[in-house]
C-alpha cells in the first residue's frame, strides 16, 4: 500500500488524497442533493456554523452587515466571533463574481481542505523525514478514526438479538451528566480525525498556517549550518500570527507545540556545544515564532476592549464546556493501543509507560461524566491528584532517561517531540477547567477565603475550548503512531499491515459519521420542506427583520428569508431567549408577549410545526397580523407601535 509510492518530490499517493480531501465536502453536498425527498429542498445549511458563513458572504450583496442580536443592531465588524476580517473578503469576492453563498462556501471548503492535506504531509515529511513513513501517517491522518462506531453498532446489535425488535435507534439519544450525551461523544469523537472538519473553515485556516509554523521553524534545523535561518524565523512567526488572528483557540494548539520544540531542542543543543549550534539559538527561534502569537492576541485584546466585542466574547465563552475524556479514548484507542504495543515490547521502560497509563486512567475516573454522574468535586480532586502524583512520578524517574533520548539522536528526540505534542494536547483538550469554574460558582466545592483567587485563576482559561484541542490531537499522535511502527516495529505484523488493520477496524466509525452526516439523523441536515421554503421566500420580501421561531426554523431563516431569528444561530444567552420563546407560545397572555415582542425587537412571528411543538396555536397569536398562511405555516406580522414601543 504504501511502498507504491514513487519516489518524487511529492508523491502521488499524498496528490491522491489532496485531492480526495478537497472533493470530499462537494461530494457530500451531491449525494444529500441527489437523495433529497420531493417534498423537501436542500439548502446547503447543516448547521449553525454553515449557516453563518453563508450569512456573512451573502452580506455585501444583501446589504445587512448586523450581527444576530436582535435588541442591538451591532455591525458584524464589531462582533469578535463572527471573524468579519475573514469573512467578508470572502463576501466581496462572491458578490464580484455572483457565486451564491452556499456555493462559495463549499469553494473555500475544497481551497482550505486541500491546503491542508498538502500541509499535513509536509509537516509529516519535515519531522519523520521518510516519504514512506510520511506517505503511511497521511494516511491515518485521513483515514482511520476511533472505535466509537464498532461500540454502537455492537450495542445495536445487542439489543435487537434481547428484544427482538431491529427499530431501535443506532445513535442513543440517553443523557450523561451535565452536557453529554452518550452516542453523540461518540460519534464527535470523529472531530479529532482531520477529514471530518466538515463546514468549520476558520479550523482549517488556523491548521494550515499552523502546520506551515512548526515546518519552517523545524526546516532551520534541516540544514548543516550551524547559524540559524533568520528568514524562516520570521515566517514561521508570521504564520503563527495569521492562525491567531484568524482563530485563536486553534492557535493555541501550535503554540503550545512550539513551546514544546522549543523546550526539547534547547535541552538537545546542550550536548551539541561547542560544534554545534547552542541552546540559546534555539530558545532564540522559539521565541522569535511565539510573537506571532502574543502580538495576535493583543490585537485580539485590543478588539474586545469594544464593549459589543467584549460582550460578545464573554457571552460566548460562558457556553463552553469539558470534552468528554471517555469520548477522547474512544477517538484515539486505535492509535493509542498500536503505539503502547510498539513502546511495551522495550523491557527496561515498560514499568514507565505502565505508570503513564495508570495516570491516564486515574485522570479519567476524576474527568469523566460517564463514569462519576454529578460534580463530586472532591472525588473527582482525589483521582485527579492521584493522577498527577503517577504523572509527575514517572516523569522524574524517569528524567535521565528521557533527557538521554531527547540528546542522544534525531531517532529518539523524534518521538519524545511527537509523544509530547499529543499528550499535552489530549491533557488540554479534557482540561478540567470550564466544569472547575463553574464548581465553585454554584458553592459545590467550598475554598473559604480561596474561592475569589481560584476564580480569577480559572477564568484565565475561559477561551481554551476543548473542541480545537481535539482537532490537533489527530495529526501529532498518527505521527506518533506510524514513526513507532516503521521505526521501532511490531514484532508480530509488519508496518503495512499494521497501517492497513487500523485503518480496517476505523471502518465502522467512519462509515458512522458519514451516515449521520448524509442522513437526517441529526434532526437539521440541510433538507427544509417546500412548504417552509416557500414561506421563507415571501418573508424575504418584506422589509422587517427580526422574527421570534423555533430553533430549527431559525436555522434556515436566516439565509432563506434573510432575517435575523430569535434562536437558531448566533444567539448570545442561549438559555435565556429559549425560555423567552418558550414563554411566549405557551402563553395567551397580551402582556407576556408584548413584553417578549419588545424586548427582542420582533417583527414578525412564525408558526410551523416546529413552534407547534412548543405550544405556539394560530388562537394564540390571533391579536397580531396573519400575512402568510399557506401547507400548514403561518406568518404574523407584528406592528411596531406595540412591539417596538419603548
Amino acid at each position: 500500500m504504501i511502498k507504491s509510492a514513487k519516489k518524487t518530490k511529492v508523491p502521488r499517493l499524498v496528490w491522491i488524497i489532496v485531492v480526495f480531501a478537497t472533493l470530499w465536502s462537494p461530494a457530500v453536498h451531491l449525494f444529500k442533493i441527489l437523495n433529497t425527498p420531493d417534498s423537501h429542498t436542500y439548502t446547503f445549511i447543516q448547521g449553525r456554523d454553515p449557516s453563518g458563513w453563508v450569512w456573512t458572504m451573502e452580506s455585501p450583496r444583501e446589504n445587512y452587515l448586523t450581527s444576530i442580536v436582535l435588541e442591538r443592531d451591532v455591525n458584524i465588524f464589531l462582533r469578535a466571533d463572527a471573524l468579519a476580517h475573514v469573512f467578508v473578503p470572502y463576501g466581496w469576492i462572491a458578490m464580484l463574481l455572483g457565486i451564491p453563498g452556499p456555493i462559495m462556501l463549499m469553494l473555500i471548503e475544497m481551497l482550505w481542505n486541500g491546503l491542508c492535506a498538502w500541509a499535513a504531509y509536509r509537516f509529516f515529511y519535515t519531522f519523520l523525514k521518510n516519504e514512506q513513513i510520511a506517505c503511511a501517517a497521511l494516511i491515518l491522518t485521513y483515514f482511520a478514526s476511533g472505535i466509537s462506531g464498532t461500540w454502537l453498532a455492537l450495542n445495536w446489535l445487542w439489543q435487537g438479538i434481547s428484544t427482538g425488535s431491529w427499530q431501535h435507534a443506532f445513535f442513543l439519544p440517553n443523557w450523561v451528566g451535565e452536557h453529554h450525551v452518550l452516542s453523540f461523544e461518540f460519534y464527535e469523537n470523529n472531530q479529532l480525525v482531520t477529514l471530518t472538519s466538515m463546514n468549520r473553515p476558520y479550523y482549517l485556516m488556523a491548521r494550515f498556517f499552523g502546520l506551515q509554523t512548526l515546518i519552517l521553524l523545524h526546516s532551520v534545523y534541516d540544514t548543516s549550518e550551524v547559524t540559524i535561518d533568520k528568514k524562516k524565523i520570521w515566517l514561521a512567526s508570521g504564520a503563527l500570527f495569521m492562525a491567531t488572528f484568524i482563530h485563536p483557540a486553534s492557535a493555541l494548539i501550535y503554540g503550545v507545540m512550539v513551546v514544546i520544540w522549543t523546550l526539547v531542542y534547547a535541552l538537545a543543543e546542550q550536548k551539541a556545544q561547542p560544534e554545534g549550534r547552542s541552546a540559546k539559538q534555539a530558545l532564540q527561534a522559539g521565541g522569535t515564532t511565539l510573537l506571532g502569537l502574543v502580538v495576535a492576541a493583543i490585537l485580539w485584546k485590543l478588539y474586545q476592549q469594544i464593549p459589543e466585542a467584549r460582550l460578545s466574547v464573554a457571552q460566548y465563552t460562558v457556553q463552553l464546556y469539558n470534552a468528554e475524556v471517555v469520548a477522547i479514548w474512544m477517538g484515539i484507542a486505535l492509535l493509542v493501543a498500536a503505539s503502547f504495543a510498539v513502546l511495551m515490547q522495550q523491557k527496561r521502560h515498560r514499568a514507565f509507560y505502565v505508570l503513564i497509563l495508570l495516570a491516564s486512567v486515574a485522570a479519567t475516573i476524576g474527568l469523566s461524566e460517564f463514569i462519576i454522574r454529578d460534580y463530586a468535586a472532591k472525588s473527582r480532586a482525589l483521582w485527579l491528584v492521584l493522577s498527577m502524583a503517577l504523572l509527575i512520578g514517572a516523569f522524574f524517574w524517569k528524567r535521565m532517561d528521557i533527557l538521554n533520548w531527547i540528546q542522544a539522536g534525531e531517532k529518539t528526540r523524534t518521538a519524545v517531540l511527537l509523544g509530547s505534542w499529543a499528550l499535552a494536547i489530549t491533557a488540554i483538550s479534557v482540561s478540567p477547567h470550564h466544569d472547575a469554574l463553574k464548581v465553585v460558582e454554584q458553592g459545590a466545592l467550598n475554598l473559604g477565603a480561596l474561592t475569589e483567587p481560584m476564580k480569577k485563576i480559572l477564568e484565565l482559561g475561559t477561551n481554551v475550548y476543548a473542541a480545537r484541542f481535539k482537532l490537533g490531537v489527530w495529526i501529532p499522535l498518527a505521527g506518533l503512531c506510524t514513526f513507532l511502527l516503521y521505526e521501532y516495529k511490531l514484532k508480530s505484523l509488519k508496518p503495512d499491515v499494521a497501517v492497513a488493520a487500523i485503518v480496517v477496524l476505523s471502518v465502522p466509525s467512519l462509515l458512522a459519521y458519514v451516515w449521520r452526516w448524509t442522513s437526517d439523523s441529526g434532526g437539521y441536515m440541510g433538507y427544509v420542506p417546500k412548504s417552509h421554503m416557500k414561506a421563507y421566500e415571501f418573508l424575504k420580501q418584506k422589509e422587517g427583520r427580526n422574527v421570534l421561531c423555533s430553533v430549527e426554523t431559525g436555522l434556515y431563516i436566516l439565509n432563506g428569508a434573510k432575517k435575523r431569528p430569535l434562536l437558531g444561530y448566533g444567539e448570545d444567552r442561549p438559555k435565556e431567549r429559549a425560555d423567552d420563546v418558550m414563554h411566549f407560545f405557551q402563553s395567551d397572555d397580551a402582556d407576556v408577549q408584548q413584553e417578549v415582542l419588545r424586548k427582542y425587537k420582533i417583527d414578525y412571528i412564525f408558526l410551523s410545526e416546529h413552534e407547534r411543538r412548543l405550544g405556539g396555536t394560530a388562537e394564540k397569536l390571533a391579536r397580531y397580523t396573519k400575512i402568510y398562511d399557506q401547507d400548514g405555516v403561518q406568518i404574523f406580522e407584528v406592528t411596531n407601535q406595540s412591539a417596538h414601543a419603548p
